[in-house]
């Protein structure tokens, strides 16, 4: 009779400590990109972009940026370079496109240009795509399932919790700065804790890595 594997093994030993790794970074990215999704229309129209079909036309700029440095960049370079050093260089890319509005106003067009372009291209050299790796090659084939239903359940919670509060902060801590320095930071831990501690698996097989 074959063992059934299930939450329980998840939540314990190896695994609980992969856990542990992969959650934080999975929500500091997915919170700035979930608030892209959810708020960029809102959030250009608020601090002062000209129509809605220039936020519209910058977020299609956005997701087909990401799509570009996946496939042109990340993809080639996945198995033959350092992972840590891909995905710190993508997550330093991903923070500074939120400090540059730190100090200038993302209502000026070239900042708003900036901010689009470095985060958009700049998560897909490493951070966007060695995340969605890294959270399936971690853990055993009998609880991958698992591992990514909580991951991916934990992530949407907590980024539908932050969405309630984006448009007050917006209004009431200084607009787009208090978000942007917030994602900022988000980004600085990924770029810490991913750069220095992301798993090795580059080049690996499954059964190799979970050895």
């Amino acid at each position: 009779m074959s063992k059934h594997y299930g939450l329980r093994d998840l939540l314990r030993g190896k695994n609980l400590r992969k856990l542990f790794f992969i959650m934080p970074i999975y929500v500091l990215w997915g919170i700035p990109a979930g608030t892209y999704g959810f708020f960029f229309p809102y959030i250009f129209k608020t601090v002062g972009a000209s129509s809605t079909v220039t936020s519209d036309l910058m977020e299609i700029l956005y997701f087909g940026l990401a799509i570009l440095s996946v496939v042109f960049v990340f993809m080639p370079l996945n198995d033959r370079v350092n992972r840590r050093v891909l995905y710190a260089i993508s997550a330093f890319c991903c923070g500074l496109a939120f400090v540059i509005p730190l100090f200038a106003p993302i209502s000026n067009p070239v900042v708003a240009l900036a901010n689009v372009v470095i985060f958009g291209f700049g998560q897909g050299i490493g951070l966007w795509p060695l995340q969605r790796v890294w959270s399936v090659e971690l853990f055993p084939t009998e609880i991958r399932n698992t591992s990514q239903g909580v991951l991916w359940g934990a992530m949407r919670v907590i980024l539908g919790l932050w969405s309630l509060f984006t448009p007050l902060i917006l209004g009431a801590l200084g607009g787009f700065k208090a978000v942007a320095l917030l994602m900022a930071l988000m980004f600085a831990y990924n770029f810490i804790v991913g750069g220095l501690f992301g798993p090795k698996t580059g080049g690996k097989s499954l059964e190799e890595i979970t050895q």
